[in-house]
């Protein structure tokens, strides 16, 4: 499996669900540093879908 990099931002939402070990949506990231900005957590969150580095279970 050859891997993709990853942004700083995509790596801190990695290393926090590594962390948290639980499922999180977007605002629980915002929740838990407000200097996050939604969106860019939000879109973060797309772009490691598509890397296959997360999965959505909803």
């Amino acid at each position: 499996m050859k891997y993709k990099k990853l942004t700083p931002s995509q790596l801190n939402i990695m290393k926090t669900l590594w962390d948290k070990k639980e499922p999180m949506i977007a605002s629980d990231f915002v929740q838990l540093d407000p200097s996050l900005n939604l969106n860019s957590v939000q879109s973060a969150l797309r772009s490691l879908l598509k890397k296959n580095y997360i999965e959505d279970n909803m």
